[in-house]
């Protein structure tokens, strides 16, 4: 299976650390050169972030949110029927590897969650070989997950304009029609859990309360019928050609 790491040029630490750990359990891997939101465009942002100025989303989850979407592409691009992918903190062990031979020989189209932090559904257990997948509610954490090329697209389509973080999984859930699955117990972890070192802390601290009550205004407003002003708003600009791969740019 084919690994995307998600890291940013300047993190070469981290980069450095996944590498080794990758090349230790021989998995085949590439590095997908993150998006620095630091970096990018004015004007760029203001066609494909959503009610920018106003949504305080900060340039660090902008620059996320449109890395994970790049590596999206990559996997339509290159027909790839699946894919894990990882970010830099992500640490993983041959219970990784193991689930991944699994889910090769029995895939089922969806998000799969190798990360924990999740509510699920106790009574739909699916068996994946000899682990246990469950349907999710509510998962937080983009660290580390599989994704199938149907989904993938599925992603694309539903999360342009910009207007949720990477890992808003509900919404995904219920808004995008995408089906999410975790493994318990989980198979990957990260090595920065309070995020001492993470590049979008610092300024997300700064407008966390902002903008948790910014998103569940938006989200319920996309939970309504398909007829609502915003869903409304947002097909409209779905069919302008506007929104294009940050590297295009």
């Amino acid at each position: 299976m084919k690994i995307f790491v998600i890291n940013l040029n300047r993190s070469t630490g981290r980069r450095n650390r996944i590498t080794n750990l990758c090349k230790n359990l021989k998995l085949d891997f590439e590095i997908f050169t993150a998006i620095d939101g630091r970096e990018l465009d004015e004007d760029f942002i203001r066609s494909n972030v959503y009610d920018y100025k106003n949504c305080f989303l900060t340039r660090g989850e902008m620059g996320c949110a449109l890395s994970h979407i790049g590596v999206y592409r990559e996997i339509i691009n290159r027909r790839l029927p699946y894919a894990l992918i990882i970010e830099d903190d992500a640490v993983l062990d041959s219970r990784t590897v193991d689930f991944m031979s699994a889910f090769e020989k029995k895939p089922k189209n969806g998000i799969f969650l190798l990360t924990g932090d999740v509510e699920y559904a106790k009574n739909k257990k699916i068996k994946l070989g000899d682990f246990d997948v469950f349907p999710i509610a509510k998962a937080i954490r983009a660290t580390g997950y599989i994704i199938t090329l149907k989904t993938a697209q599925k992603m694309i389509d539903f999360l342009m304009p910009i207007r949720y973080e990477a890992d808003m999984f509900e919404i995904f859930r219920t808004c995008g029609d995408v089906k999410i699955y975790a493994t318990l117990p989980h198979l990957i972890e990260t090595n920065d859990r309070d995020k001492c070192d993470s590049a979008l802390e610092g300024d997300r601290k700064l407008v966390v309360a902002d903008r948790e009550r910014y998103r569940q205004k938006l989200y319920e407003l996309e939970k309504r019928p398909k007829s609502n002003f915003i869903v409304s708003i947002l097909q409209k600009l779905s069919k302008k050609p506007k929104y294009r791969h940050y590297h295009q740019y």
